[in-house]
């Protein structure tokens, strides 16, 4: 989705062309109201657009009001987000670029639940709704402690959820946009291939102020799970189980 929330200004009124559906009730938060907006679900409908746009003034941290939600956090463990997934239109606009999409594969996730077991962190799993039922069960068969899949229809319920994390583990996409803005320490899978937009507004800022950490990787079968929940920051005895 287009993530200029950190370019919004309240009480501004702006255009926005996204592959997002919901762009006026994401900004609403902001006191930003979307004026003219331009829908594209691939990247044939993204050129096929008249665009005439203007940077929007961009502030790392803007400050605003994260919806209620109905997700009470744990009180005596600490909580670990993790995003498993990019959006369907980045994914398909990676694959047609010949680039390695923002999913989690099925073999990392597996090796990943595993790697969580050797923590004493509570998982909150972000996903999409489509695979709510499937990522639940995958946690039920592997995980051995409890844990919440977040994957609600309004993303700014499940971005609200982001501030219960005491650290994030995430791809490159949404949540962990989130985590940087809330100031909550992330290691961030980031695919290894040219992006100089990306790297400059959305990584390297926050990896400058120390509070996120990347990974980069073409195939993310090849890193090792155990070794990125070890990157981890924050306090250790809280995510590294005991080893005596």
């Amino acid at each position: 989705m287009l993530l200029s929330l950190e370019s919004a200004v309240k009480d501004s009124v702006i255009d926005v062309f996204s592959h997002f559906a919901s762009v006026e009730e994401f900004y609403r938060p902001f006191g930003v109201t979307v004026d003219q907006f331009q829908y594209f679900s691939s990247l044939n409908e993204l050129w096929s657009l008249s665009i005439k746009s203007e940077a929007l003034p961009r502030t790392k941290y803007p400050k605003f009001f994260l919806p209620k939600v109905s997700v009470e956090p744990p009180k005596d463990r600490r909580v670990i987000g993790v995003h498993i997934e990019g959006s369907s239109f980045s994914n398909e606009a990676s694959r047609q670029n010949g680039r390695p999409i923002k999913d989690m594969s099925q073999g990392f996730l597996t090796g990943l639940i595993g790697a969580l077991n050797s923590t004493e962190a509570f998982p909150y799993v972000f996903c999409s709704p489509a695979r709510r039922v499937e990522v639940d069960a995958l946690f039920k068969k592997i995980y051995s402690r409890e844990f919440k899949v977040i994957a609600f229809d309004d993303i700014w319920a499940s971005l609200a959820c982001v501030a219960h994390c005491h650290v994030v583990l995430a791809t490159d996409s949404a949540i962990k946009t989130m985590a940087a803005i809330l100031r909550i320490p992330s290691v961030v899978l980031v695919g290894d291939y040219p992006d100089p937009f990306r790297d400059e507004v959305f990584l390297k800022p926050y990896v400058s102020d120390g509070i996120m950490q990347v990974i980069n990787f073409r195939e993310i079968d090849t890193l090792n799970p155990c070794e990125i929940i070890e990157k981890l920051p924050g306090d250790a005895c809280a995510f590294s189980a005991y080893r005596h």
